[in-house]
């Protein structure tokens, strides 16, 4: 068992197994090719920028297990995990940049700063939290017995997989922007906003979608193809039950005459539409208005285009069918309602 006030801390060896307790305190470097454990109770404080580096485990074995900023709470308080895999139970109360893994074991692991993850967060078993925002290019997985708890307002990755049993808790979903390139499981979204891709981006979405409690799905442009606008596959259905579409332009893009735009790709079914955005419905407030249609692809794709471009087409029908349509339309009605709520 190690306490004290070290300073730098290096393992000579990955034979080494360093134990904290009941207090620690690290500044600069921690180089653990090893094992680093914790003592009940045990506090490893990080005073000023400090990496984590060596390709070792920090294990983190009780709930009162803590990695926390320091006394003097520097600004430059910070922990980079290079290469370790932190995992276990307690609390991470510093802000975290992590390239490696960072993984709940056996009960709850906080983390309640932010984070900014290029490696992999995983909850494992039992319940990991992410008390802060989350943002990077990494990876976030949820095991089939895990929960994942999302307390903070942005949650920004790569990509997201959440295996089968495993959950997702978006706790305050309302305030809550959804940033992801590959999601992989259904996403329920209940509130907040969901901008897939993390900036314009081809995304995919690899199971059901569900919009509601007044949430929003916005798309952003910034040209005119592919990569430089927001298209996002659903390989499920497509529940759009009570939530809105929002369009951004981000600068110099403007709409311009006579463009379309195939915005997601419904593989599923598509139950539902955006408030206030039936069928060719103008979204104004742009450059230029632009219109929706659920018609694109295979019928019930969703695309966005200007005055002058192409619409889907429409097969004239024989006059003798529209009112026999019109008939079935009532049914098609309730179906889409009945499915989305």
């Amino acid at each position: 068992m190690f306490s004290g006030f070290p300073g730098a801390l290096a393992l000579a060896n990955p034979g080494i197994t360093l134990t904290v307790g009941p207090f620690m305190e690290v500044t600069g470097t921690i180089e653990n090719p090893g094992l680093i454990t914790f003592a009940q109770n045990g506090i490893l404080e990080i005073e000023g920028k400090t990496t984590l580096s060596g390709g070792g485990q920090v294990v983190m074995g009780s709930p009162e297990s803590t990695i926390r900023y320091g006394n003097d709470n520097l600004p430059d308080d910070e922990l980079i995990n290079v290469d370790n895999t932190i995992r276990g139970q307690g609390t991470i109360s510093v802000d975290l940049i992590n390239q490696g893994t960072i993984r709940n074991e056996g009960g709850r692991l906080q983390l309640d700063r932010a984070v900014v993850s290029d490696g992999t967060i995983r909850a494992q078993d039992g319940t990991l939290n992410i008390g802060g925002d989350l943002e990077g290019n990494g990876r976030v997985e949820v095991a089939s017995d895990g929960v994942l708890e999302v307390d903070g307002g942005l949650f920004k990755n790569h990509t997201v997989v959440v295996e089968n049993g495993g959950t997702i808790d978006w706790t305050d979903p309302a305030r809550t922007t959804i940033e992801v390139v590959d999601f992989f499981g259904d996403l329920t979204q209940i509130g907040g906003t969901y901008a897939p891709g993390a900036s314009p981006a081809e995304s995919l979405l690899d199971g059901d979608y569900t919009l509601g409690g007044g949430g929003i799905f916005e798309l952003e442009f910034a040209g005119l193809t592919t990569g430089l606008f927001d298209q996002l596959t659903v390989t499920g259905d497509v529940f759009l039950t009570d939530g809105y579409l929002s369009v951004l332009e981000l600068a110099p893009f403007t709409f311009g005459a006579g463009q379309y735009f195939e915005v997601v790709e419904v593989q599923g079914s598509l139950f539902g539409e955006f408030g206030g955005l039936g069928e060719g419905a103008r979204i104004s407030g742009l450059s230029r208005d632009v219109f929706i249609t659920d018609a694109d692809g295979n019928g019930n794709d969703i695309a966005l285009y200007t005055e002058g471009g192409l619409a889907p087409a429409h097969v004239p029908l024989p006059a003798s069918i529209p009112a026999f349509l019109a008939a079935l339309g009532g049914l098609a009605a309730l179906r889409r309602k009945t499915a989305a709520a």
